[in-house]
């Protein structure tokens, strides 16, 4: 037998013992205490936590490293592009917005630029937003003024 196999084997082994005491645990109550307790606690980080929700608007506070498929996306994803929080997520120990941005658009071969057809959303993480700091009022509006 190689040394592949008997690693695996062990590996699997130990998966296997693992998944037996997680069975244990459960088996103290119903399963769906724990998958209940489980979305609590998602929820709670997500809603007390996280600094952006669904449907926020926010901007750019710097521009993210944009290699790859992003490239294209370069000219567009700088500080003070505002958009909308699709949904929040968490990798890597940061909170994560998906963002569409209002003005996605891509550079055609003589240099001009367009507005995509359908616009991506787009990963950003936490250090890399703002929100949208909410439109002023035109002073007149509220003063009665000329």
């Amino acid at each position: 037998m190689s040394q592949n196999i008997r690693r695996a084997l062990a590996e699997a082994r130990l998966a296997h013992q693992h998944y037996q005491n997680a069975g244990r645990l459960l088996a103290g109550g119903p399963a769906s205490y724990y998958f209940d307790k489980f979305d609590e606690y998602i929820t709670a980080l997500f809603d007390r936590f996280a600094p952006f929700k669904t449907g926020d608007r926010v901007v750019l506070t710097v521009a993210p490293r944009c290699e790859g498929n992003w490239l294209s996306s370069a000219h567009f994803l700088i500080p003070g592009s505002a958009g909308e929080v699709e949904s929040v997520d968490y990798r890597n120990g940061h909170f994560v917005a998906e963002v569409v941005f209002d003005r996605e658009t891509w550079i055609d071969a003589a240099g001009v630029e367009w507005p995509v057809s359908m616009k991506h959303t787009y990963s950003i993480y936490e250090e890399e937003l703002g929100l949208e700091a909410p439109a002023t009022p035109d002073a007149r509006l509220n003063c009665g003024g000329a």
